[in-house]
């Protein structure tokens, strides 16, 4: 077996383990059948999501925010590794047809009931479909988006892959957990709480990173979020939380070398 090919190996082992983790997730929140009632998304939710006149200061939320409900109407939009289909809903909810697809089979298993249950099926596609072997032609999307999924990636590979199905002058958005600061990575392992970690795979993404975004795309503008709301995990009241996302957004505005120490970024990309 030579380089490329030992490559490719680990990278299919990697996918199987990665599906195999995320099946599990889907199983342990929404078990054998998921219930209308946890799939059905109404206004409480769509109001942080569709038709805002600020940009929000929570990182997806930008994210998606910079999908603007005017520039997406009846334009393709690509959710990658969309998981359950919550913000392939959002999506189509702002206007656009949305192809969304994931690794794990249990995950579009729901994705195409919450779509259903909310009467979007017309307007979302969903399959089961590795990053790395991306089932469209080329220049298909005006936009792609993708939540927390380019840090599970072998990243030069797929973000390769999501420019070819992107037309010329598209826009691809990931809201994506950053770690460039070795301090908060050893004050993170010593808070005890759960992390949010799915697979064994999957890391934070550092600059080094980023600079690797953009050598493959024309244009990168990159927005970091959050540093006191990394409390989160420990403070619950919404007032307080909603304080912190307004501080967090002045300091790191204000105060460029903060901006390592950030917990997310938005990356805004043009082919």
């Amino acid at each position: 077996m030579n380089v490329r090919e030992t490559a490719e190996s680990a990278i299919n082992a990697r996918e199987i383990a990665e599906s195999e983790s995320f099946d599990k997730l889907v199983q342990d929140e929404f078990g054998d059948e998921a219930k209308p009632e946890n799939l059905l998304m109404g206004d409480d939710i769509l109001i942080n999501h569709v038709g805002l006149a600020k940009p929000p200061l929570m990182g997806y939320r930008y994210a998606l925010y910079l999908l603007k409900d005017d520039d997406i109407k009846n334009k393709k939009v690509l959710n990658i590794a969309s998981g359950t289909g919550y913000e392939s809903v959002i999506l189509a909810r702002k206007g656009a047809n949305v192809f969304a697809f994931d690794i794990s089979e249990s995950s579009v298993r729901v994705a195409n009931e919450r779509s259903k249950i909310n009467g979007l099926s017309k307007q979302i596609t969903t399959e089961v479909m590795s990053v790395y072997q991306l089932g469209y032609a080329g220049n298909s999307f005006d936009y792609v988006y993708g939540n927390a999924c380019l840090h599970h990636f072998e990243l030069e590979k797929g973000l390769m892959e999501i420019k070819r199905v992107l037309k010329t002058g598209g826009k691809a958005v990931f809201c994506e957990p950053l770690g460039s600061s070795e301090l908060f990575k050893k004050i993170r392992n010593l808070v005890p709480v759960r992390k949010n970690i799915v697979s064994p795979f999957e890391r934070q993404l550092n600059y080094g990173d980023l600079e690797v975004i953009g050598k493959i795309f024309k244009t990168v503008i990159l927005r970091e979020f959050g540093l006191f709301n990394r409390l989160d995990r420990l403070i619950k009241n919404k007032w307080i939380l909603s304080l912190f996302a307004k501080l967090d957004n002045i300091l790191l505005n204000k105060f460029t070398f903060l901006r390592k120490y950030a917990r997310s970024v938005v990356i805004e990309a043009v082919k």
